[in-house]
């Protein structure tokens, strides 16, 4: 699919519900290896620490991450763009603005796995300030691919008084 990006449209990013899962999967499915399901992606959803936000451009929806969070700590489990929108600044700009909203007066921390193989993703997270802390062997059960895992210090944010 070609894709003609207009750099002049804002893309939204919001709180996904479960009726966006269909389209969470699909984008999963291009995305993943394994894919995770429509049901469980719900199923995060149900938890009272699962949260999947998305990025929308031009009304549809075109990337996904799925976080949870657990006392100061934030996992991403799953991240995903369309191929067509990859390499533009969407996928960078969703992780960017869901960190944000989980930045305050108390120091966090940001945790995922990726594919030792995947240079591509590891570049976009190492922009946004993680670092490789591990390695988890044979991470991956499609292949037994090794995982890194990688962390962010999200910093405080300094509180303003007038």
């Amino acid at each position: 699919m070609n894709t003609q990006v207009d750099f002049l449209t804002i893309p939204s990013i919001t709180l996904l519900k479960k009726e966006d899962m269909a389209q969470v999967a699909f984008i999963e499915s291009l995305s993943n290896t394994p894919s995770w399901t429509e049901d469980m992606f719900s199923s995060e959803l149900d938890k009272d620490n699962g949260f999947i936000y998305g990025i929308y451009y031009n009304a549809s929806l075109v990337g996904f991450i799925l976080i949870n969070t657990i006392l100061d700590e934030i996992h991403i489990l799953k991240f995903g763009v369309l191929p067509e929108f990859r390499h533009i600044g969407l996928g960078k700009k969703l992780i960017s603005t869901v960190l944000d909203l989980y930045k305050d007066e108390t120091e966090k921390y940001v945790w995922l796995e990726v594919r030792k193989s995947n240079n591509i993703a590891i570049s976009l997270y190492t922009s946004q300030g993680f670092e490789i802390k591990g390695v988890r062997k044979k991470y991956y059960a499609d292949n037994d691919e090794d995982a890194y895992v990688m962390v962010l210090r999200l910093t405080k944010l300094k509180k303003i008084t007038l």
